[in-house]
């Protein structure tokens, strides 16, 4: 009679998939608090090309929060996202410090939402790299199914 390792076994991935998760969702937060702070620069069209890419980069997003996925899909999501982050960040301190418009005191605040929103993406992308080195194979199958197939 095989071990009854099976229920134990997925532990770990499930861990790692709700830290994954987790961190998806929270970027997801993050996101929609940054879109009600752009809603009006965005209908005046003033930032529409960062806004474009941020809004595609949260619709891939939902699919982190959703289902598991694969480790190579998320180290392009989090690359691109940490990319997008650093220079939305760059933008909206230089906007800081010398505000194009003075009737608009949030440039500080969308500077500080995507500081947030980098280091978000620097621990997504941490966790994605880990999950080589906790479950030993650079499986590109989702986290779940590796550790299911692992443990077989």
């Amino acid at each position: 009679m095989p071990a009854a390792a099976s229920p134990g076994a997925s532990a770990p991935a499930e861990k790692s998939y709700s830290v994954a998760q987790g961190l998806a969702m929270f970027q997801l937060f993050k996101d929609a608090v940054t879109i009600l702070q752009l809603n009006v620069l965005l209908v005046f069209a003033i930032i529409i090309p960062i806004g474009v890419p941020g809004l595609l980069l949260c619709a891939w997003r939902w699919r982190f929060a959703i289902r598991p996925t694969s480790r190579t899909a998320a180290l392009w999501h989090w690359s691109l996202t940490l990319g997008h982050e650093l220079a939305c960040t760059w933008l909206f301190v230089q906007l800081s410090q010398e505000p194009p418009d003075p009737d608009f005191p949030n440039w500080h605040f969308l500077a500080a939402g995507y500081i947030i929103g980098s280091l978000t993406s620097v621990l997504a992308l941490a966790e994605a790299w880990a999950r080589n080195k906790i479950f030993g194979s650079v499986s590109n199958a989702p986290l779940t199914q590796a550790v299911k197939t692992e443990a077989l």
